[in-house]
């Protein structure tokens, strides 16, 4: 330890302790691929020139941290205390398939 004298203040200096991260098995994420609102462009059309009506895949990538009747509840970001960041519910009337992303550690 050492002492410092700053403003007449003194203050004990410590070397920060090394310690290593805690290891935490992440859950399984997953590739979602499900049906989105889509809007045409701001324009005006006629009966007969209107746009088609096709789908709008889109493909999520993230951890499933709930599950109810209607949604699944996906979080992009877990931290090792299970923490979630950028949660989104996806219907899963909307979904169109849902499969599992293998990690590897190579």
């Amino acid at each position: 330890m050492k002492k410092v004298i700053y403003n007449k203040l003194q203050i004990t200096k410590q070397k920060p302790k090394k310690t290593q991260p805690k290891v935490v098995t992440p859950q399984q994420p997953y590739l979602i691929v499900w049906r989105d609102a889509y809007s045409s462009p701001d324009e005006w059309y006629t009966e007969d020139q209107q746009p088609e009506n096709a789908d709008y895949l889109v493909y999520s990538t993230g951890y499933i941290t709930a599950s109810t009747k209607d949604y699944y509840t996906v979080a992009s970001t877990i931290t090792q205390e299970n923490a979630y960041c950028l949660i989104m519910n996806i219907p899963k009337k909307m979904v169109v398939s849902k499969q599992k992303l293998i990690l590897s550690n190579k």
